[in-house]
């Protein structure tokens, strides 16, 4: 469960809320306190996601081989699952990360694919990332593979179909 997007207030606008990035095993009783604190601002449904990720590309569509020394360049919050299912892809020798939303400088990027280089790391960055990082490397290094992690909510299959209905339903009034 992350940090909340929108005050309590606006709680109260709500269709749903989305208690996001939990993990696999979050406990029933966990899943209950969530619900009841979130019944103090808002009568709409409470659901969970947790974090499914994708598979690993390069820029030129090539996947990430297993098994391969990893440097890791992020700039979000929380890294803690995405360092844990590197980790089962390969030896995460190097991270360097930025607080959340930081703008990478050209600089940046520079120093840190230098040491890739030299160490011959596979340079690893999320979805999220690759959009600021894709025009600094097209300046210094177009030909370097940048493997990016794409990333997506995943529901349980009866909230998936809650939101599917309650968004279809919205879209077939138009």
């Amino acid at each position: 469960a992350g940090y909340l997007r929108e005050s309590r207030k606006g709680a109260k606008r709500a269709q749903h809320i989305i208690i996001s990035k939990c993990p696999a095993n979050l406990n029933p009783g966990l899943q209950d306190m969530y619900r009841k604190a979130s019944k103090k601002y808002s009568a709409a449904p409470i659901h969970f996601s947790q974090l499914e990720y994708g598979a690993i590309v390069n820029q030129f569509g090539n996947h990430l081989e297993a098994k391969q020394d990893l440097a890791l360049i992020t700039a979000i919050a929380n890294t803690q699952t995405l360092e844990e299912m590197l980790s089962t892809k390969g030896a995460l020798k190097k991270h360097w990360q930025y607080r959340d939303h930081h703008p990478f400088t050209k600089q940046e990027l520079e120093s840190h694919l230098a040491k890739a280089k030299k160490e011959k790391y596979s340079l690893v960055c999320t979805d999220k990332d690759w959009v600021k990082i894709k025009p600094l490397l097209a300046e210094i290094d177009p030909e370097y593979p940048v493997y990016r992690v794409p990333v997506k909510p995943k529901f349980s299959e009866q909230d998936r179909e809650v939101l599917l209905t309650d968004l279809n339903s919205l879209f077939s009034t138009v």
